[in-house]
């Protein structure tokens, strides 16, 4: 993302915060979404990682934007990490002594002590007796940040260094609360583990593969997204990145962020050596989408290239990639795009979802609303055998009035879409239509509801989002009888305003009303190995054979054994946990606000 481009968003989030701040409200034309500003949110805030440990508990980090003059916006901008106990309707405050470098009164103008805050990672471990203790970290520009059992964010640990600059971190993945693997924004990855006395972190670098470009040998590529299945089993995405000095006529240069290609690393060791299973390499227009301006009608094209936003597997074979298409013009991402591969990232295959929810009419004539960004991503094979997912997104709708001549807002859309039936069809919300919308207008169109910049599903029927201005966002699949709940849930009566489908793992094997339909014949899944660990799945062995599969942990249902594989949906070739690519795009912008700042001093 440009660096000019992230200075004009942080402008954006310095408008009056709702008045119904703390009130859920349900998204028109989005059902199952919420949103809400918790109590204890600024309309300064903008948050961009969020976790959950269930559907009550979540951490969230981001950002204090002070009001102010640009010239002192970076003296301004505070990092921020809250926990909430109630799905987001109150959040409190838990930066505690990381607040050295992350939420400190005032921060220094120092890039070390920067919080940009990239991923957060929960884990929760129950001992014999019953005790339970959370562990959760944060990647934190040049360090993480780990809270414990208090909730506070009372420790943190540096980067390990190159030359003599930290490493800065964009995404990572726990196992079991005291260690995991961590990607940076040069390429790098680390195995990181806390001591047994919780005091220090140990980082261990791991064999990453050469990623150079000779076509541009000043990009380099950044670890942006990162999916694991189990303890072993890995992927991570990298996205190669460049910044250009551009000079236009006779004004003076500027700088141009640019990304090339995206290559797909996998590991079967844990983390600690990884190989590339395909380089993805595609041109600077999407032939899913048409556009017409004057007389010039083809598919759609920009400058700056695809970033990698959120790899998902859902075994060792199938899985998918989503990218945004980078505009220089436009300044932000255009338009989104689903990959999916069916054997473990060697092949990718374009599913050609049309993105389009809206058109924009103003006086300028009207133009394509795209779901353009996205923040997180869920899918599984339900017990039919079909794959199902759903896909948290945003969708960008316009630019605001410029008010007194500083930079126009943009405003944005949480959208979703998703597939029942293996990709073959997708579906997608909400379907905006023609938004009227007055250029000039000093209030955003009734459809705005906010960027998402990162979001998490729980599982399949729950989730949490969050944004700008202090925005945080909660999905819950409705339901209205049983069948609307797969194997392994089923639905609540307990509360007719709040039919949710509910995890069996909730309320174990029992004749609970409503649940002996779906969780009769339910068996929960296997401990986890300890030396396996993963919350998305965990691997098992099956009875009478010697051959290895994965058990979901909230349902238990089968994931399908390693060697099969499936073509649904998606088909062909071309040539992903964590938080998004989006906000490494961020992290770069936070960066040349620094950067930029020195040259104007």
């Amino acid at each position: 993302m440009k660096k000019m481009l992230m200075m004009l968003s942080l402008v954006t989030l310095l408008v009056p915060a709702a008045a119904w701040a703390g009130n859920e409200t349900a998204l028109t034309g989005l059902p199952g979404w919420y949103s809400r500003v918790p109590t204890g949110a600024l309309n300064t805030h903008m948050y961009f990682a969020v976790d959950a440990l269930d559907s009550n508990n979540l951490y969230i980090g981001g950002m204090n934007i002070a009001s102010g003059s640009m010239q002192d916006i970076f003296l301004k901008t505070k990092g921020l990490a809250f926990i909430s106990y109630d799905a987001g309707e109150v959040i409190r405050d838990i930066a505690n002594v990381i607040g050295a470098g992350m939420a400190g009164s005032v921060l220094n103008p120092d890039e070390s002590s920067m919080c940009t805050m990239s991923d957060l990672e929960s884990w929760q471990t129950e001992d014999d007796t019953g005790h339970k203790t959370r562990y959760t970290w944060a990647a934190c520009g040049n360090y993480i940040g780990l809270a414990r059992q208090t909730g506070k964010f009372d420790v943190k640990f540096d980067a390990p260094t190159i030359g003599d600059k930290k490493e800065t971190f964009t995404v990572m993945h726990s196992f079991d609360g005291k260690s995991g693997v961590i990607g940076t924004a040069s390429g790098s990855i680390y195995r990181f583990e806390l001591s047994d006395d919780e005091k220090d972190v140990t980082f261990t670098e791991a064999s990453v593969p050469y990623m150079g470009n000779p076509e541009h040998p000043d990009s380099s590529p950044s670890i942006v997204a990162m999916h694991f299945i189990d303890g072993r089993n890995g992927w991570v995405a990298a996205t190669e990145a460049e910044v250009i000095e551009v000079e236009e006529y006779d004004r003076p240069p500027v700088e141009e962020q640019y990304y090339y290609r995206t290559h797909i690393l996998v590991t079967s060791d844990g983390g600690g050596n990884w190989t590339e299973a395909s380089t993805i390499d595609m041109p600077n227009e999407d032939p899913v989408h048409t556009v017409s301006m004057l007389s010039y009608t083809g598919p759609l094209t920009f400058e700056g290239g695809w970033i990698a936003q959120e790899i998902e597997m859902i075994d060792r074979d199938e899985g998918f990639l989503a990218l945004s298409a980078y505009d220089n013009t436009e300044q932000q991402g255009k338009v989104a795009k689903l990959l999916r591969t069916i054997d473990g990232g060697k092949n990718w295959s374009d599913c050609m979802i049309n993105m389009q929810v809206g058109t924009i009419s103003s006086m300028f004539g009207d133009t394509q609303i795209f779901i353009s960004e996205v923040a997180a991503m869920h899918f599984w094979r339900g017990q039919d055998d079909v794959i199902r997912g759903r896909v948290a997104a945003s969708a960008f709708v316009t630019k605001g009035g410029s008010g007194s001549g500083g930079n126009p807002p943009k405003y944005f859309a949480v959208a979703m879409f998703g597939t029942e039936d293996g990709g073959a069809t997708w579906n997608k919300a909400p379907e905006l239509g023609k938004v009227e919308y007055d250029m000039m207008s000093q209030s955003a169109p009734a459809c705005a509801t906010g960027r998402l910049f990162d979001a998490d599903f729980i599982d399949r029927y729950t989730g949490f989002g969050v944004g700008e201005k202090g925005t945080v966002f909660r999905f819950q699949h409705k339901c209205t009888k049983q069948s609307d709940c797969e194997f392994g849930y089923f639905c609540s009566v307990e509360e007719a305003t709040k039919l949710q489908c509910v995890p069996c793992s909730d309320i174990g094997l029992t004749t609970h009303p409503g649940s002996i339909d779906k969780c009769g014949g339910w068996e929960p899944p296997p401990e986890p190995d300890p030396d396996l660990g993963g919350r998305d799945a965990i691997e098992r062995t099956d009875s009478g054979s010697d051959s290895q599969g994965f058990s979901d942990v909230i349902s238990g249902n089968d994931l399908r054994d390693e060697t099969e594989t499936s073509g649904s949906g998606c088909s062909g070739s071309a040539g992903k946990s964590g938080t998004t690519g989006a906000t490494l795009l961020l992290m770069l912008a936070l960066i040349g606000i620094i950067q930029l700042r020195r040259r104007t001093t």
